[in-house]
Parts: structure tokens; sequence; C-alpha cells
């Protein structure tokens, strides 16, 4: 673990200019950058030393002043890989600042490195606090989770049979208005909504659609946009490569679970498909109605906001095991083949 120095507001200026040049951070206005500075703390490496191990409680995001770092990933039965290296002007662990999960990867110095690190629990606090800033910032590590998870999918789909859009949709399948005491009832005791105040759940209730689903039932057919976020009540739900042979699965998820928090944040057309695991009762939040959601104004909604950046983190490190699988499935495949050929 790195050695951190907090830093007084006197060196505001030097995480600024810092934050100014690094993607996540860039365009925001001076206002926002000076909320932002009082959770940086310095970090120094030596060469060698360990940023973070695999499975430590993510404490905060590094962004890297000088030096450079590598991104190693350890799977069963597959050793340590280097995954990515990371640079000046670069940042990483930021996705515990969704989620504040644990990290999924090693990251060790390559020489010495310095930089700064955002404290995620005085990250949480401007959140808390409804700090313009905040959201800013975590709108655009969702976007950042969204795209890597289209590319992770796009990836897997390289490797197995080529997808065909299967266009049955959920759009054909009959809809009641959601009440409040019933959404309150099915999903009151599930992480997030937990939380919900009773006056929560008249809002959530009216942004929502109910379904009444029958194993094999298609909700979204794949290779087009996605029309909701669907909210599990009961039963469950399967995300899978559209006209895979055989069926590539990605996700399987059951109650109190989001799916479709990728498809949504980034929009367009989406690589992979939806259909009923098991019997379900699913809540559809359309497409219009989550678009507020990713830009809070009620207790409610933000709530919703920080359930999804949560859902969205936690996905796509299953798909990344998933992947993962696929590659090494592959790579025997054709070891087996060239063995044959020998």
């Amino acid at each position: 673990m790195a050695g951190l120095l907090t830093e007084p507001a006197s060196h505001s200026p030097a995480i600024a200019d810092l934050l100014r040049s690094i993607a996540l951070f860039q365009g925001l206005d001076a206002e926002s950058l000076a909320d932002v500075c009082p959770t940086a703390e310095q970090f120094t490496l030596a060469a060698g030393q360990v940023l973070f191990a695999q499975n430590d409680p993510g404490d905060g995001a590094y962004l890297v002043g000088s030096g450079s770092l590598s991104v190693y990933g350890r799977t069963p039965g597959d050793g340590e890989r280097l995954l990515t290296r990371v640079g000046p002007q670069e940042v990483v662990g930021e996705f515990c600042l969704l989620d504040g999960g644990r990290r999924s990867g090693e990251v060790r110095a390559d020489e010495p490195v310095s930089g700064y690190r955002i404290d995620r629990e005085k990250f949480a606090a401007l959140r808390a606090g409804g700090r313009a800033v905040a959201f800013e910032v975590l709108r655009r590590l969702q976007q950042a989770v969204a795209s890597r998870t289209r590319e992770t999918i796009e990836e897997i789909a390289a490797v197995v049979a080529p997808a065909a859009a299967e266009p049955v949709s959920l759009q054909d399948r009959a809809c009641t208005p959601a009440e409040p005491a019933q959404c309150q009832a099915l999903l009151h005791a599930f992480p997030g909504f937990d939380g919900f105040r009773a006056e929560d759940w008249a809002p959530f209730a009216g942004l929502c659609g109910r379904f009444e689903l029958a194993r094999g039932d298609m909700v979204e057919p794949g290779v087009e946009p996605f029309g909701a976020l669907y909210v599990i009540a009961r039963g469950a739900l399967r995300v899978r490569l559209p006209g895979a042979a055989p069926t590539q699965q990605l996700l399987i998820r059951g109650p109190g679970s989001l799916v479709g928090t990728a498809a949504l944040v980034q929009g367009g057309d989406w690589p992979a498909m939806v259909d009923v695991r098991e019997d379900a009762v699913i809540f559809a939040l359309p497409a219009h109605a989550f678009a507020a959601i990713c830009h809070p104004q009620s207790a409610m909604e933000r709530r919703l906001f920080d359930m999804l950046g949560r859902q969205l983190t936690t996905d796509l490190r299953r798909i990344s095991r998933v992947q993962t699988r696929v590659e090494l499935a592959s790579l025997v495949q054709a070891s087996n083949a060239l063995g044959s050929v020998g």
C-alpha cells in the first residue's frame, strides 16, 4: 500500500492542475475543482511497490502525476496476467467511487510514482452533500463502465458464434401499472431499496410498469437499443449473447437486481439480449424515465443513481470473468486442434 501523506489546502493548485489533465475531470469549472481538491491526499511509491492488491478494500481513486504502474489480474488456473499499464495524467482504481467494492486486480509501480488519491469516504461526503461535481464525476464513471462492458461483450462475441437479432420484445407482453404498496412489499428488503422512505415508493411506482413473465420469455431481443431498466422483484433474468450456439450466458440476475444498466447508460444498439431464466415479476423503468435518474433531483432518484453505479461495476466484473473463461477455452480448443493435426 502506498505511503499516503495528507496534504493541506495550500497544495490545491497542484491537485487542480493534475485534475484538469485527467479525462475524468476535464472541463470541470473552478468551483467544481475546488470541491474535489480537499478530498485528495498525496501518495508516493518506490519501483516495485504495490499500490493495492487484488481484493483489497477500495479506498479511493489514484491520479498519477509521474511514473507508471502495471495492473495485474489473477484467475484460478491462469496465474497472473498483465491487464494494462497506467501512466501520467491517468487514473486507476476509480470504480470504487461508484460501488465501494474490493479491488479486482493488483497494481504495482514500474518505477518511482507520485500523485494524488481521491479519498473514497471524502468523495462520498461530497455526494451526500448534494454537490453537483460528485454526480458529474459519477456519471462519467458510469459511462466508462458501460463502455468497457460493451467492449467486453463484443470481445466475447468475437470468440463465440455470430450474433443474430431475435425479434420478440417485451412490448408484446401485457403491462400493468405499478402500485406503490406492491413495489414496497416486493422490493423493500433488498439492498438499496431498503433505504427507501415511505414517501419514495409512490414516485418510484409512477415511473414503472409491471410485468409477469414466464421462463423463456424474451425481455430484450438484442442488437438494438434497450427500452427500459428492469428491476427484478421475483424470479431471474438472464443476459446472453443473441444467436450464440450453444447459448453464451453473460449474467443471471435475481430479486433486487437491476438489468440493462450499461445498455441504457451508454445508449445505442446493445450487443446482448435478456430473457427470463425463472418465472419473474419485474418492474420496467422506461428509457425516458431512466434519463431523469442519471440527473437525480429527489432523494428517491439519488438512491436509484447510487444503485445504478453499484450494479454497473458488479456486472462488469462478472462479464470480465466470463471473458477470461471464454478466451481460455478458445486457447485450449485451438491447442487441441493443433495437437490432432500434428
